[in-house]
């Protein structure tokens, strides 16, 4: 079924069957994000990779990301915030035993410790200087 909301045309499947046909047939045609302001302004031109359409360019900045960050190199550099903020959960979970805990709320927790720590590092040590576009 198509809908039409507001400008945009609006694909509904209602099926996985009918989902993984489509997916199939049209990836291209749904692999990139549509195209707005916000992350148009942030983003440099839609230059990240989360927002960049599918194209040559996106091929390239997803090997770099692949590459540069998420590689073991890269992993094991933020072992010792991994390592702080572990500690951090696990005393927490230890003292609020025998009681339930949201352990979603903790996992979010935790990846922002992680982050929050690299960044003071960066800011620390004068790398966090920000390009303009």
């Amino acid at each position: 079924m198509l809908l039409q909301l507001g400008s945009v045309p609006t694909l509904v499947v209602s099926s996985a069957d009918f989902a993984k046909q489509v997916l199939k047939d049209h990836d291209i045609s749904f692999c990139s994000r549509p195209r707005s302001p916000g992350p148009k302004r942030m983003f440099c031109g839609f230059l990240d990779v989360a927002f960049t359409p599918y194209g040559d360019h996106w091929r390239e900045t997803r090997k770099i990301f692949v590459h540069h960050l998420l590689g073991p190199r890269r992993a094991e550099s933020f072992s010792s915030a991994r390592a702080v903020e572990i500690h951090h959960l696990l005393d927490y979970l230890s003292a609020a035993s025998p009681n339930p805990v949201n352990l979603d709320d903790k996992i979010f927790d935790l990846a922002d410790g992680v982050i929050g720590q690299l960044h003071l590092v960066r800011a620390i040590e004068g790398n966090n200087s920000r390009d303009k576009c």
